[in-house]
């Protein structure tokens, strides 16, 4: 038998009062995702903050803060040695000193700030940047220095005192003056080093498929030593999961339902919830030999945008009939279980 835990990135969400006063876990129809929490175990696990930390301290059982942009250059494999720093990127606003996170920004201005982004990066020449860019301005640089910066992460906006840019501030401020406003701002640096205090991890997950299209996501899958495998369009995902399982255990991981969140539209994010159950169901009703779980890492308010640690729920069954759904995969604070000892709960190990 083979295992797959697919991850819902997001998915618990506050009562909403346009659905009901219900959350869209529960408003949402959802007869697959829910036979599953009929069928086999349901529950309660710690939630994390950033989607990355929860992964670690899941596959690894250790509680310890390896830093976004550290794994995410992984995920786009590029190396971290000694004496360079690997940085998240994300687009935000900075005026009179007050810094915003740029969830909603359009094509033509993520043009215009890359294309000023790149203009201007001769100016930090001497720190010999690696960047990597994905979707809607995101992107990974890495640069030679021996210093972490510190600076704001997202989802909460902050004053930013542009002296903590260190030898960035000249890059970020032509942009900003540039733009009107808008930045790239690296976030969450890290050193490469940190790999070798889960060598054993490594060894142990080596056998697991991490299909993703998060660098976040798939930068774990690198640093503890798993398969990774990139797949931007949802279904082709969830379909090349569901061939994958029959060779090996699997990690899914579906991002788009945070995205939503921050987007901060609870109808699609309900609608987006109902068509991962038709895309599961499609793909994985009725296949045996598989043990199938749920997991959820944080809550997303499509309210504010912001994450939350409240618990969050999780599910595992070896039974995906899906022909019973009298139990709903919603917030639950029942059935809790501590986070570094999940995955063995859902191995089944």
């Amino acid at each position: 038998m083979h295992r797959i835990i697919i991850l819902l990135d997001g998915a618990t969400d506050d009562r909403i009062p346009s659905l009901g006063n219900l959350t869209p876990l529960q408003a949402a129809e959802m007869p697959f995702i829910n036979s599953i929490t009929t069928a086999g175990r349901f529950g309660c696990t710690d939630a994390c903050g950033y989607t990355h930390l929860f992964l670690l301290e899941l596959l690894s059982r250790r509680k310890e803060d390896v830093p976004r942009g550290l794994i995410e250059t992984l995920g786009f494999n590029l190396t971290v040695p000694p004496g360079r720093i690997g940085y998240r990127l994300s687009p935000a606003t900075i005026k009179n000193g007050w810094m915003e996170w740029g969830y909603i920004i359009s094509e033509e201005e993520v043009e215009v700030l890359k294309a000023s982004f790149e203009r201007n990066l001769p100016l930090i020449d001497h720190l010999k940047p690696e960047i990597r860019y994905y979707g809607e301005g995101k992107g990974v640089m890495t640069i030679e220095s021996d210093d972490v910066l510190d600076l704001p992460s997202p989802p909460v906006n902050a004053e930013l005192d542009l002296d903590r840019l260190g030898p960035l501030r000249e890059l970020v401020e032509a942009v900003r003056d540039e733009t009107g406003g808008w930045v790239i701002l690296p976030w969450q640096g890290g050193r490469g080093d940190m790999v070798e205090k889960y060598k054993d991890v490594r060894k142990k997950l080596s056998g697991i498929s991490f299909l993703s299209n998060s660098p976040s996501a798939l930068g774990v899958g690198a640093f503890l030593g798993m398969d990774k495998i990139w797949i931007d369009d949802l279904e082709e995902r969830i379909e090349k999961a569901s061939h994958v399982v029959n060779e090996s255990d699997v990690l899914l991981h579906i991002e788009e339902i945070d995205d939503m969140s921050h987007k901060r539209d609870p109808q699609k994010k309900l609608e987006f919830l109902e068509e991962v159950d038709i895309l599961l169901r499609r793909h994985f009703q009725g296949k045996s030999e598989v043990r199938l779980s749920l997991i959820v890492d944080h809550g997303a308010s499509s309210l504010t945008g912001e994450h939350d640690e409240n618990p969050v729920p999780f599910a595992v069954s070896e039974d995906l009939s899906g022909e019973s759904a009298g139990r709903s995969f919603q917030e639950t604070s029942q059935g809790y279980v501590p986070l570094p000892e999940l995955l063995d709960l859902l191995m089944g190990w």
